[in-house]
């Protein structure tokens, strides 16, 4: 039998505390996030081409640049602004939860402003316009990883996993309902009808970037710390028996037994500690005569 065998271990499984995590308002507001992200994401990517079409009357290619163009904007604003803000928050400049409402505002509260002046100030006479405004918005909404999707990653790394798993499914849910939604108010393919559409975007965005305002947070949760703090414990329950050996017979290696003990590791490794061979073999039958065989 090992020495390892003879020291009585703590169970070290992962119990999540779903309880907490679906009582946390900062997680409430990330998930509020995503729906309403992923709802209006939906309506652009599948629906705006048709808009371009219907209500700006533009032609297959003019329809596919006004399409991909600000998909472009907003790659290259997510990878400018994502290393702007993780370079103020590693100089301190401002804090993770600073940096994931503001990161979060630019992108509900900038794209619920185009959205309105959107759905105002463009119609089949200034498509160039539209594309401006469209391509502003697209680049708000670039600021959206270092807002909710970092909030996420933020609360309790330790349960991302799970509270990944909640998250994408209320995303999917936001997919699922941009369909439903665009049937019930787009009949005819209309300005109006459009015009509805956009403003009941903006809304939502308005909403939810208020919520994140208040409720979101880019720091570490105290029911994220829980397990930590238990595993320490355990770490220390661990030392517990190694410690009790040192109550061995004085002898010529006890130095050197002692050494061994001081090691911040629950098991004793030979090889790390410099011994001659006639220590070694001496330092082992002291552990087989107190019935503690390595």
């Amino acid at each position: 039998m090992s020495l390892t065998n003879k020291i009585p271990r703590l169970q070290r499984s992962l119990v999540v505390p779903y309880a907490k995590i679906l009582k946390s308002p900062a997680f409430h507001a990330q998930l509020l996030c995503q729906f309403v992200i992923n709802s209006v994401v939906t309506l652009l990517q599948i629906y705006l081409p048709l808009y371009f079409k219907d209500v700006l009357h533009l032609g297959v290619i003019a329809n596919g640049t006004y399409t991909s163009v600000p998909n472009i904007v907003n790659f290259a604003l997510k990878i400018v602004w994502g290393i702007t803000i993780d370079r103020a928050k590693e100089r301190k400049t401002v804090s993770g939860t600073f940096a994931v409402k503001l990161s979060q505002s630019i992108a509900n509260f900038g794209g619920a402003l185009f959205l309105i002046l959107i759905a105002y100030f463009v119609d089949c006479t200034n498509p160039t316009t539209g594309f401006l405004f469209f391509c502003l918005m697209y680049g708000c909404m670039g600021t959206l990883v270092s807002g909710f999707y970092t909030s996420l990653l933020s609360l309790a790394p330790k349960y991302t996993a799970t509270m990944s798993s909640i998250s994408v499914f209320c995303a999917m849910m936001g997919r699922l309902s941009t369909p439903a939604i665009v049937g019930l108010i787009k009949k005819e393919n209309t300005l109006s009808e459009w015009r509805t559409l956009f403003l009941v975007c903006a809304v939502a965005n308005i909403i939810c970037g208020t919520v994140f305002l208040i409720f979101g947070s880019g720091e570490l949760q105290e029911w994220g710390m829980e397990d930590e703090v238990k595993e320490m414990k355990t770490i220390e329950a661990e030392k517990t028996p190694l410690a009790s050996m040192q109550n061995l017979p004085d002898s010529e290696d006890n130095d050197v037994f002692q050494s061994a003990l001081d090691m911040d590791v629950p098991e004793i490794y030979l090889n790390e500690i410099t011994l001659t061979t006639e220590e070694r073999e001496r330092f082992k039958r002291r552990i087989r005569e107190d019935s503690m065989c390595l």
